[in-house]
């Protein structure tokens, strides 16, 4: 067997003699999914009649599939864990292609299979990789004044990983470790945190990564703050009765760290809007004195605001 690499994929092929031909360009199989792993005759010979067969030579039995006589003999005698889960395609037999296909494809299918003609006294092998990977998540574990922690968590990967904080330039990030569980059914979980100083607008990205399958995952989080201010909003929105002569007046309480200010507004104002503020909770109702005597105000609503942040 010739293997061959071009950038991080790898193309195996197999050629042991003028009837043979074997070509695979997707050596990855995902735990879950289908796989074919080819195996040709060079001639486009009609194998609809012949026998092909598939074995894995490091198991007892070997057997993974026996074909004679347009069908699936020697079931009884097969590998038990294949049982269910292969054939050939039998629309191509006829011009040669005896490839099989795998189903439902499981990490122990990975290894190396014999395809194998006995009318021609030939055989090739075709060595399958199994891989399993899952996009990641990212969760919110601490938003402080000044700082946001996150984790990222992926889960079910295989062969291990690894994970990687990026900012929106590609630049790695300073992280904590990331923390690897090997479960029972040999996947793999990592998950890692960083901490994030809330100074200008982030984008931050979790990858994850698996360099040997050639497989990439990864998720963005989007965090807006502005002149590195954790903001609470005190929106006092009423129900206001006036004259059409007179104005009232709203009032708006901003805390700044550990600044309060009062703002006055001589406009009437139901929503407080900004690109970089996002309304997280709502607090108490309470009674306000409105400083014109033709206004009636009922009641307030009390919102707190933070730094905006939104998971893509």
């Amino acid at each position: 067997m010739k293997h061959t690499r071009w950038g991080n994929t790898f193309y195996r092929y197999c050629i042991f003699s003028n009837m043979f031909f074997v070509w695979q360009t997707e050596p990855l199989a995902t735990v879950g999914e289908s796989a074919v792993l080819p195996c040709y005759l060079e001639t486009p010979v009609d194998a609809t009649d012949m026998i092909v067969d598939w074995r894995r030579p490091d198991l007892s039995p070997g057997f993974i599939h026996m074909w004679r006589n347009n069908k699936e003999i020697l079931k009884d005698f097969k590998q038990p864990s294949y049982t269910g889960r292969t054939s050939l395609l039998i629309n191509k037999l006829k011009h040669g292609d005896v490839s099989l296909k795998l189903s439902r494809v499981r990490l122990s299918d990975e290894g190396t299979y014999r395809c194998f003609i006995p009318a021609l006294g030939e055989e090739s092998f075709v060595e399958l990789i199994v891989g399993s990977v899952s996009t990641p998540s990212i969760e919110v574990i601490s938003n402080t004044s000044g700082r946001l922690v996150l984790q990222c968590e992926s889960k079910g990967w295989y062969p291990e990983p690894e994970l990687l904080w990026l900012d929106a330039e590609g630049k790695i990030l300073s992280a904590g470790p990331t923390e690897t569980v090997r479960g029972p059914d040999d996947l793999y979980t990592v998950s890692s945190r960083v901490t994030v100083e809330k100074r200008h607008s982030n984008n931050i990205i979790c990858r994850v990564q698996q360099r040997n399958i050639n497989q990439t995952r990864e998720t963005q989080i989007v965090v807006k703050c502005k002149n590195n201010k954790y903001k609470v909003l005190f929106h006092l929105r009423s129900r206001l009765y006036y004259s059409s002569h007179h104005r009232c007046c709203l009032h708006w309480m901003y805390f700044d760290f550990h600044m309060v200010k009062l703002i006055r507004s001589s406009k009437l104002q139901f929503k407080y809007s900004h690109p970089d503020i996002i309304l997280i909770n709502l607090g108490i109702y309470f009674p306000l004195h409105c400083p014109r005597p033709s206004c009636s105000l009922h009641h307030t609503a009390v919102l707190m605001v933070s730094c905006r942040y939104t998971v893509l």
